[in-house]
């Protein structure tokens, strides 16, 4: 009967992994944010790599012609492959031990290489996440960028979090252009002033201040606070309160 019906399509095709948690954190960890420039170079100097585990050489006459950017490219995923090429040295380096001396296995020395060569692994899975980045940022607006390049990958290349982010920037962005926008009355500056007179600023606290200063003798004698700015002796005109008003909005 099972042969007839043949495997079930719906479940899922594969080996069913375990990972231990120690293990599998540390690897997610190192998948995510990548190996430190120095322990990357330790891992890949102890583990040399012989004759075809080495990233191929470009050839000299298409190098000289590649471009700055193709050639900035290359230089990344020539790391990417020799990450590759040690991990693979400490894992045949196992593999070749249990073939010829399997009496005589070391479990620690062999834990240590295919452990590290997890490692390598790990980071070059992270070195691939920033080459995809790098391909893809460049297509959007130079905010939008900034937010691209500081984001962490998880289960999405940007993070999950990605569009709440741009959201929050941009919004932030709105606000702080409107803070730098000068206010409408700034220029409006002088427009009643004769040119010959200071000129304060259009705020309504410091064209008071500078009137009140400026007529403190006339009014003495006359005991209005509105006198004429043409004639200071007179009293002042409706016309002319209008006209401060309208200095003061």
């Amino acid at each position: 009967m099972k042969d007839i019906l043949g495997e079930d399509p719906s479940e899922k095709k594969g080996l069913r992994l375990e990972l231990h948690p120690k293990i599998k954190n540390r690897l997610k960890f190192w998948a995510e944010k990548g190996l430190s420039s120095e322990d990357r170079d330790k891992l890949l100097t102890k583990y040399k790599r012989s004759e075809g585990f080495e990233a191929p050489k470009i050839n000299l006459p298409i190098e000289s012609n590649l471009s700055v950017s193709a050639k900035k490219r290359d230089t990344f995923r020539v790391l990417t492959q020799n990450s590759i090429g040690s991990a693979l040295m400490a894992i045949v380096s196992v593999a070749s031990t249990l073939i010829t001396e399997t009496e005589a296995l070391d479990l620690d020395d062999a834990f240590e290489k295919l452990f590290e060569a997890k490692k390598i692994l790990a980071d070059a899975f992270h070195q691939q996440s920033l080459s995809r980045k790098a391909t893809i940022t460049p297509s959007f607006d130079k905010m939008t960028k900034e937010i691209l390049e500081k984001a962490n990958a998880d289960e999405f290349l940007f993070g999950k979090d990605l569009v709440e982010n741009i959201k929050s920037v941009k919004a932030a962005d709105k606000v702080v252009s409107v803070a730098k926008t000068p206010a409408q009355a700034s220029n409006n500056q002088g427009k009643y002033l004769n040119s010959s007179r200071p000129k304060p600023e259009l705020c309504v606290a410091t064209t008071l201040n500078f009137y009140v200063k400026k007529t403190k003798t006339a009014r003495g004698k006359l005991g209005n606070l509105f006198i004429s700015t043409v004639k200071p002796l007179s009293r002042s005109t409706v016309t002319m309160v209008n006209r401060l008003m309208r200095m003061m909005k």
